[in-house]
């Protein structure tokens, strides 16, 4: 953690007070007049989620083109909508003490993905999107949950069953380098959790008409001492 003053935080475009703090993890920096807590649980959300994308995918890590840079301010501002890249960095303004909203992370995860892996087929990247955005954070856990029912699609359950939880999260990896190798979803199935396409949108139709989902949850990386 290190105390910044308003020259430097100018350079954000959004220029408010004297005293802040900048907290840093590889591409995300955040921009703090909230307390410590507040803004390393920040800081750890965004870590977490770069971490357990990149886990899944098989990759070591997920770096963005340019650097995420979030200015966490009192209620009395109004916080971004949206993850926007503005001089030279992916900037939002979020709330101190409120959860980070699902929009955000939903930019977040996209952003990863389009900028440092090969294109995945749509109805998978949407879904793979969609099911890591509903994300909570506490210390190593991240736990992920089911987003309200009208977000609740087909490609959004084939990736929560079958990308997040622990019987098959695993082993997810094989199935995107599958993909990443010009393979179709029936292959990247079979050579990675043993199924094929056809059987997982049967498991997927009928969780989606039992209206199933428990919280799902993934251990992420362990924490500086």
């Amino acid at each position: 953690c290190a105390r910044i003053g308003l020259l430097f935080l100018g350079s954000y475009g959004w220029a408010m007070a004297v005293d802040w703090s900048l907290f840093r993890s590889g591409p995300v920096e955040v921009v703090s007049s909230a307390n410590d807590k507040e803004s390393r649980q920040v800081l750890a959300t965004f870590d977490q989620l770069r971490y357990i994308t990149a886990k899944l995918m098989g990759r070591q890590e997920l770096t963005p083109l340019w650097p995420v840079r979030l200015l966490l301010v009192d209620s009395k501002q109004t916080p971004s909508a949206h993850l926007e890249l503005r001089r030279g960095a992916y900037s939002a303004r979020l709330i101190a003490g409120a959860p980070v909203s699902v929009d955000v992370l939903r930019e977040y995860v996209q952003i990863l993905i389009r900028d440092d892996t090969v294109a995945l087929p749509a109805e998978v990247e949407q879904g793979f999107i969609e099911a890591l955005a509903h994300a909570s954070v506490d210390a190593t856990r991240i736990t992920f949950q089911a987003p309200e029912p009208a977000r609740r699609t087909k490609d959004w359950a084939r990736m929560y069953l079958f990308a997040l939880h622990p019987d098959y999260s695993g082993r997810i990896r094989v199935f995107f380098s599958n993909l990443g190798q010009g393979a179709d979803l029936d292959t990247g199935f079979r050579n990675s959790i043993g199924m094929s396409a056809a059987e997982v949108d049967a498991e997927v139709a009928r969780r989606l008409e039992a209206g199933q989902f428990e919280p799902l949850k993934q251990i992420g990386r362990a924490l500086d001492p």
